[in-house]
């Protein structure tokens, strides 16, 4: 025995008394918790649990907050998944008239924009042939002016092309013709240009016999009007008084037609077909007199024969008798 486990009489020291607490402890909790676990019953347990209250607890927000959406979507095998879908036995499955019944198609045309996008292709398609016509309309009197000019003595380089205050002070007919390349068509400016003898001729006809419709068509229905509803007019149609009141009824629609359109937008629908609008001789928007005084001259320039659109060709600025009576002339405007 060392000198260390003796005290300083010689005698051996006592040595402590080692407990094992540790263990004994262990083997306590164990079979504790053995004894409780036995004596649970997990179906008494969520018998007593308030469920409804349980959820009303749960914060959805707070959850879907706590996902990491990207590292889930990462870990999903999504070729698997399709793998695993059977197509054949889905599509059996699914109701194709109760689908369709849900389906709001209208409201779907709607969102995808198919009437904006059928109204956008029949406006171009329409426009477009409009163009054409009018371009085509335009290379006649081109050249069917270009020859007049020169049948009167006239250059056509040195007559003005339109009103100063639309071109300023070129001449010629149309700007220079511009090529893009070999073999192209020369293309000419002519917006703001003094018209041609066949548009404006095309223009006053396709007015002459919109008047001619549109009366028929009002007359007739005036006519059925004071038969059916009124009872009057019933044994006149055929008269002599009824054929003079047609006439009349006939002249004032055709001054309504061609001044109210003519003062307000400065062009008839003839006119608007062809791409005229009637301005001042400086080239400033026509004034509703102005219009008034045309709108008048306008029968003396047709009934002796077209006399009065002779001026189209003699005139310097393509200007006809009612024209020059009102201080206006007729420019392409398209």
């Amino acid at each position: 025995m060392d000198d260390a486990e003796r005290d300083a009489s010689g005698r051996e020291r006592p040595q402590p008394v080692r407990l094992d607490l540790t263990g004994r402890l262990g083997r306590l909790t164990g079979q504790i918790a053995a004894g409780v676990v036995d004596g649970i019953d997990p179906d008494e347990i969520v018998a007593q649990v308030d469920v409804q209250a349980l959820v009303e607890r749960i914060d959805p927000d707070e959850i879907v907050a706590r996902i990491d959406v990207n590292a889930l979507l990462d870990r999903v095998e999504v070729n698997d998944l399709l793998d695993r879908v059977d197509v054949d036995r889905l599509l059996d499955r699914v109701d194709v008239d109760r689908f369709l019944e849900r389906v709001d198609v209208e409201a779907l045309v709607r969102r995808a924009g198919i009437p904006e996008i059928v109204a956008e292709s029949t406006g171009q398609v329409a426009g477009s042939a409009i163009d054409l016509f009018r371009r085509q309309a335009v290379g006649l009197d081109v050249i069917v002016m270009r020859a007049l000019l020169r049948m009167t003595g006239k250059d056509p380089a040195e007559v003005p092309a339109g009103p100063n205050g639309l071109i300023g002070d070129s001449t010629g007919q149309a700007s220079v013709p511009t090529r893009a390349g070999p073999g192209e068509r020369d293309e000419y400016e002519v917006a703001g240009h003094y018209a041609g003898l066949l548009s404006r001729l095309a223009a006053y006809v396709g007015d002459v016999a919109a008047v001619f419709a549109s009366w028929t068509a009002i007359s007739a229905g005036l006519a059925y009007l004071g038969t059916a509803v009124f009872g009057i007019g019933g044994g006149t149609q055929g008269s002599s008084t009824g054929g003079l009141l047609w006439i009349i009824g006939l002249l004032v629609w055709g001054f309504l037609y061609f001044w109210v359109s003519t003062a307000i937008v400065g062009r008839t629908p003839g006119m608007a077909v062809l791409g005229l609008r009637i301005v001042s001789r400086q080239g400033a928007p026509l004034r509703p007199r102005s219009a008034l005084i045309r709108v008048l001259v306008l029968p003396i320039s047709a009934l002796p024969f077209g006399a009065g659109f002779l001026g189209i060709v003699l005139d310097r600025e393509r200007r006809a008798l009612h024209d020059v009576a009102a201080g206006s002339a007729v420019v392409y405007d398209w």
